[in-house]
C-alpha cells in the first residue's frame, strides 16, 4: 500500500510541461506589491507615531508578505489579475496620502536612503527566493498547487524550474569578487578554502541522499539523478568558480563563459540532450547522476555572469543622482538576456532545467536581473516618504535581536543572514511534514493552514535564533555587527 502511495506521489509531479514562460515573470508582480505594500504600511504607522510590539511586528510581516506569497502561489492563482488590481490600487491611494501629508522632504535624507537601496534590493531578492522556494517544495505535494508552477519534465518553464538556477545567480551577485573584494590568498590558498567551504555542502547533500533512501521518501530521478542533489551542485558550482577566478580576471571569465556556452549548448544539441532525455542506463556512477554532473557545466556559466552582473551593480550603479539611468540599463540588460534566450531556442533546442542549458542560463539571467529591477520600482515611493527607514541588512527590533528599532523588516533581515541554513530547515521540516501527514489526500483547506502553519514555524525559529544564539554565545553580538560591517 505504501509502495502504491509513493508511486501515486512520484507521477503527480512527473510528466509536467510548466507554463508559459512570460507568466513566471508577471509571478512576480504580485510579490514585489506584497513587499511594497508591507513598506507602505509601516511609512503609516510612522506618520502616526503607532509603535508595534517586536512580536505584532513579525506576525504583521508574516500576514502582509509570507501569506500573499503562498497564497499567490495555491488557492489564489486564478485571481492574481485581480490581486495585481488590487495591489496597484492599495499601494497607490497610500503613496497619494502621503504626499499630501508630506510635501516636502530633504534632499540629503532622500539622497541617503536612495544610497542604501541597491544592497538592500540584493538582499530582499535572495531572501524572497528563500521563501518562496520554501514554500514551492512543500506545496508542490498538495493538490492545492497549481501543477503547471511546478518543475517541468525535461523542456519547459514552471516556477519551480527557477529555483536552483536563481540561488546561485544571486549568490554570485554579491559574492567577494562581485564586490570587488580580491582575495589577497595564492591560488591553491583559495582553492583550498573553497574546498573546505563546500565540504559542507558535500556532507549536507551525502546526508539529504541517505536520510531519501532509508525513509523511502519519493524523489525524482530525472531531475538530477540517483545519488545527486541541490547541495552537491552547489559545491561542485563553489569550487569551479573559484579556480576559474583565481586563475583568470572577471573579463576574461566572461569571454570564457560565452565559448563555453558555444561548445555546451553544441554538445547537447549534437546528441549529449537526447542521451540523457531517453537512456535509462544507470549502471554506474556518472550514468546514475548523468544529469547532476552535466548540469553543472550550465550553472558554472550563470554563476559567472551573475559575478559579472554583481560587479556591474556595486561599481557602477546604486548612485542617487543616476537613479533613472541604473533602472533603463538594468531594463536593457534584462531585455538583451530575454531576446538571446529566445534566439538560441529558436536555433537549438527550448529550455531545458534539468541539463542546464543555455536557453536556461540566458533566461535565469534575464529573470534574475528582472527580480531585482521591479521592485526598486515599485518601492521607490516608499523610499522617498520614508527616507529613515531601517535597511534590511541592519534589524535592530527588541524581538529578535538587540536594540529598539521600531518596525524592522524581521523575517527579512534574519532570513537574509542565514540563507542557506533556513533553506536546510526548511528541507527538513519538509520531509518532516511529509512523513506525518498524507499530503497527496488532503484537502485544499487543511493543505493551506498546513502550508501557513509550516512557514510560521519556519519564519519564528530564524527571527529568534539571534536572539538565542546571542544568549548561548556572549560574543555571537560581535561577529554579527564585524560581519554586517564587511
Amino acid at each position: 500500500m505504501e509502495e502504491v502511495l509513493n508511486d501515486q506521489k512520484l507521477a503527480f509531479v512527473s510528466h509536467l510541461k510548466g507554463t508559459h514562460i512570460g507568466f513566471v515573470y508577471f509571478l512576480y508582480i504580485p510579490w514585489a506589491s506584497a513587499c511594497m505594500f508591507r513598506g507602505l504600511v509601516y511609512v503609516l504607522l510612522d506618520t502616526y507615531d503607532v509603535q508595534l510590539s517586536g512580536f505584532a511586528n513579525f506576525n504583521l510581516d508574516f500576514v502582509l508578505i509570507v501569506v500573499p506569497f503562498i497564497l499567490t502561489i495555491t488557492s489564489l492563482y486564478d485571481e492574481l489579475v485581480f490581486m495585481c488590481i488590487m495591489g496597484v490600487i492599495l499601494c497607490s491611494s497610500i503613496c497619494i496620502y502621503l504626499r499630501k501629508r508630506q510635501k516636502s522632504i530633504l534632499n540629503s535624507k532622500f539622497s541617503s536612503a536612495l544610497s542604501k537601496i541597491g544592497s538592500d534590493f540584493c538582499a530582499r531578492i535572495r531572501v524572497t527566493l528563500n521563501l518562496l522556494t520554501a514554500i514551492a517544495i512543500l506545496a508542490v505535494d498538495f493538490h492545492v498547487f497549481p501543477r503547471e508552477l511546478a518543475k517541468a519534465e525535461w523542456y519547459g518553464t514552471g516556477l519551480m524550474d527557477v529555483g536552483t538556477g536563481s540561488f546561485i545567480f544571486c549568490n554570485a551577485m554579491v559574492s567577494r569578487i562581485a564586490r570587488g573584494k580580491e582575495s589577497s590568498l595564492s591560488v591553491s590558498d583559495r582553492v583550498k578554502s573553497a574546498a573546505k567551504s563546500s565540504f559542507y555542502l558535500i556532507i549536507i547533500g551525502i546526508v539529504r541522499f541517505l536520510s531519501v533512501l532509508v525513509t523511502g521518501y519519493h524523489t525524482h530521478v530525472g531531475e538530477y539523478g540517483i545519488h545527486w542533489n541541490f547541495f552537491l551542485t552547489l559545491s561542485v558550482v563553489n569550487i569551479l568558480s573559484t579556480v576559474l577566478f583565481s586563475i583568470f580576471s572577471l573579463r576574461n571569465c566572461g569571454l570564457l563563459s560565452l565559448a563555453l556556452c558555444v561548445i555546451y549548448q553544441g554538445l547537447l544539441s549534437m546528441g549529449l540532450s537526447d542521451f540523457m532525455q531517453f537512456a535509462n542506463d544507470r549502471s554506474n556512477i556518472v550514468l546514475a547522476n548523468l544529469e547532476g554532473l552535466v548540469s553543472c557545466v550550465g550553472y558554472l556559466i550563470l554563476s559567472v555572469f551573475g559575478t559579472a552582473f554583481g560587479r556591474l551593480l556595486f561599481q557602477h550603479f546604486m548612485h542617487p543622482s543616476s537613479l533613472e539611468r541604473d533602472i533603463v540599463i538594468t531594463a536593457s540588460l534584462s531585455s538583451l538576456a530575454f531576446a538571446i534566450c529566445f534566439f538560441v531556442q529558436e536555433l537549438t533546442e527550448p529550455i531545458c532545467r534539468p541539463t542546464a542549458n543555455v536557453p536556461y542560463v540566458f533566461w535565469l539571467t534575464s529573470y534574475c536581473i528582472f527580480y531585482l529591477l521591479l521592485p526598486q520600482i515599485l518601492h521607490l515611493p516608499v523610499v522617498k516618504y520614508c527616507p529613515n527607514s531601517s535597511p534590511l541588512f541592519n534589524c535592530k527590533c527588541k524581538f529578535c535581536a538587540v536594540g529598539n528599532m521600531s518596525h524592522c523588516w524581521c523575517i527579512f533581515s534574519n532570513v537574509n543572514n542565514h540563507q542557506l541554513l533556513f533553506f536546510l530547515l526548511a528541507n527538513l521540516l519538509t520531509g518532516a511534514t511529509n512523513l506525518s501527514i498524507d499530503a497527496f489526500n488532503l484537502g485544499n483547506m487543511p493543505a493551506l493552514i498546513v502550508l501557513c502553519t509550516y512557514m510560521y514555524v519556519l519564519c519564528l525559529t530564524f527571527v529568534l535564533y539571534p536572539k538565542i544564539k546571542s544568549r548561548s554565545l556572549p560574543y555571537y553580538r560581535k561577529s554579527t555587527n564585524d560581519r554586517i560591517a564587511q
